[in-house]
């Protein structure tokens, strides 16, 4: 439970950082 909260943190960083970058 805890991995799958590291993982969705995880992707959110990805995607605010995508969504910047565009």
């Amino acid at each position: 439970i805890y991995g799958g909260n590291t993982r969705y943190h995880l992707y959110k960083k990805m995607t605010d950082f995508i969504l910047e970058n565009l």
